[in-house]
């Protein structure tokens, strides 16, 4: 035996008391040795105690042909040999049957076993699967080095149980030789077919063990990556209140940067600009913030954000009152590749912080300004001229919005595919502009003064992608343009028309043309009638809802009949959504007054 193999044969000496190892030395000798059987005859200290336990001293077994004759003299017991032609053997105890669980294999920690015995080999699957047992240490292994193909390998997982009630991971590999038979094999296979061909020891010691410390695995030792991501999935709070207290390693992992470029503050009052530029510091890659309705948060605070956020690409600061044109000043300085802007209800800004944008925002593309009572014509037309690439802008109830912008929106935003145009002062003839954004989706004209059937005519024949209008509240509209619309709109899908002057043939000209409306709202439609629902109901096979409120017309007799024949219909009445409320609180434990 080389000086290599006089090594690894001590180090093995040593370990084999080790309480965790279920490894067992076995020396071979022969038989015939004379000098050896008359030594232990001699001195019974020497010899060996097959009764003890091979974690405590080594097993010695004959073996025939083997010579214990040495330059050092004979071998006397089960003290390791110094030299000689002496052989050992790793042999692996039985434990119980693996069981069905599977485990996600761990290819990182892998080592081969030994082949089997050729006593094991009595059944032809022992041929091409051998045992594998995931260790684990706290230090790299160079066993592991050799094993760089095991991605390839086709691995089966399973859970043993030792007799301490230890779940243990062990993998079966197909070996390199051939066979035609399946590369799998159940647990269950194994315990009813042969003989199981694990034999690993069975002791309370772990099975997961190996020559250094070892400890058994748990969540920290996860990859870092599948670890960021698992407390991806918890919101902000719960990281910093909860999370983060756990250890060092959570604590750490908590405030990767990774995990702060998204940051959602929507509703926390008491958020201040000290806690914003704090919690936008954590990372230098923030994409996304969000301080909806944080009423504490002012323009020191968005400015600190925008120093420290130079990749900020999208931001909400929905009816944050405090925040003036100085925020969004730096806001468009400190962030020039932001996309979405949402600054709905915010009243303070005006249109000179809108040219800022419009000069240093050319990613725009996404624009929500419902509700911003200082933003004019002049403010508007400077967006759409500055941003190119808008093709989402939303306006509600902006009383300063006239037929200018739509002018300039028409002219400059040709792939314009949202817009909203809600309670704006936009005449009839400005529509008729919206007929160059032939790219439109979704196009809401709800309120607009003297709409007519005439301009929504012709914004239809030319948007031939409109998949949603919203038409509720214009007196203007009858049957008249109805009817085209479920004609021509090929691609729509959702039609609004709330306290429109429409009766029953509305309803009729959908159920015979319409083949790709699933949402109708006709509420507040007072000639609607029984014959015009049920029409509908009947003929449009796509249709998925129908809103009906107050349709005095309508009696509940027919919404039942409808209800009870369609089911994949959702109808909205008022007595059926009263109905649906008091279920949903009787299932969540609600009772009437009198029953408590």
């Amino acid at each position: 035996m080389d000086d290599k193999g006089r090594k690894y044969t001590a180090d093995l000496q040593e370990e084999c008391d080790v309480e965790d190892n279920v490894e067992e030395l076995t020396h071979y000798r022969d038989h015939d040795n004379d000098d050896l059987r008359r030594s232990e005859q001699s001195n019974p200290s020497n010899a060996v105690n097959h009764n003890a336990s091979p974690l405590l001293s080594n097993h010695l077994t004959e073996r025939p042909g083997t010579s214990y004759t040495s330059s050092n003299g004979p071998y006397l017991g089960p003290r390791r040999p110094s030299s000689g032609p002496y052989e050992i053997r790793k042999e692996k105890r039985r434990t119980d049957p693996p069981s069905p669980d599977v485990i996600p294999p761990s290819p990182k920690y892998f080592k081969r076993d030994p082949p089997f015995h050729k006593s094991q080999q009595q059944h032809p699957k022992n041929n091409y699967y051998r045992p594998l047992c995931m260790s684990y240490s706290e230090t790299e292994e160079s066993d592991t080095d050799n094993f760089s193909d095991v991605a390839a390998l086709d691995l089966t997982a399973t859970a043993l149980k030792n007799e301490s009630g230890r779940y243990q991971l062990c993998y079966s590999v197909p070996s390199t030789s051939k066979s035609t038979e399946p590369n799998t094999i159940s647990s269950a296979e194994s315990l009813d077919s042969y003989s199981d061909p694990w034999s690993v020891h069975s002791s309370q010691s772990s099975l997961l063990s190996s020559s250094s410390s070892k400890r058994q695995l748990s969540i920290n030792d996860l990859p870092q990556t599948i670890f960021l991501k698992i407390l991806s999935y918890l919101g902000m709070e719960e990281r910093c209140k909860h999370v983060c207290r756990v250890c060092k390693l959570w604590h750490q992992m908590c405030f990767d940067s990774e995990l702060w470029r998204k940051i959602d503050l929507r509703g926390k009052d008491r958020v201040t600009d000290d806690v914003l530029g704090r919690v936008t510091s954590y990372s230098t890659n923030v994409m996304y913030v969000d301080v909806s309705d944080c009423n504490n948060i002012t323009d020191q605070g968005v400015i600190t954000m925008a120093k420290q956020c130079p990749s900020l690409m999208e931001f909400k600061c929905t009816r944050c009152n405090h925040l003036t044109d100085a925020a969004f000043i730096a806001l468009a300085e400190g962030c020039p590749g932001l996309q979405k802007l949402t600054v709905d209800g915010v009243r303070q800004i005006t249109d000179v912080a809108f040219k800022k944008i419009a000069a240093c925002c050319k990613e725009l593309w996404y624009l929500n300004v419902s509700q911003v009572n200082n933003l004019t014509d002049i403010g508007v037309k400077q967006v759409v001229t500055g941003c190119p690439k808008l093709t989402y802008l939303k306006f509600q109830e902006n009383n300063k919005v006239a037929d200018s912008s739509v002018e300039a929106i028409a002219e400059h935003c040709p792939h314009m595919e949202v817009l909203g145009l809600m309670g704006c002062c936009v005449a009839p003839n400005a529509v008729l502009h919206l007929t160059k954004c032939t790219n439109l989706k979704v196009l809401n004209l709800c309120r607009l003064r003297e709409l007519t059937d005439q301009a929504v005519i012709e914004v239809v024949r030319h948007c031939r992608k409109l998949e949603s209008i919203n038409l509720c509240l214009n007196s203007g509209i009858t049957d008249r343009s109805i009817e085209f619309i479920a004609r021509e709109a090929k691609c729509l899908k959702d039609l609004h028309m709330v306290a429109c002057t429409i009766t029953d043939i509305a309803l009729t000209s959908i159920g015979k043309y319409s083949r790709s409306l699933e949402t109708v709202d006709v509420g507040h439609c007072p000639s609607i009638t029984d014959a015009g629902s049920a029409f509908i109901a009947q003929n449009c096979r796509s249709l998925r809802y129908l809103g009906l409120m107050r349709c005095d017309a309508v009696r509940e007799e027919t919404v039942d009949e409808l209800v009870e024949k369609y089911p994949q219909i959702h109808f909205s009445t008022l007595m059926l959504d009263c109905k649906r409320i008091l279920a949903q609180a009787q299932q969540q434990g609600w009772k009437p007054a009198h029953a408590r």
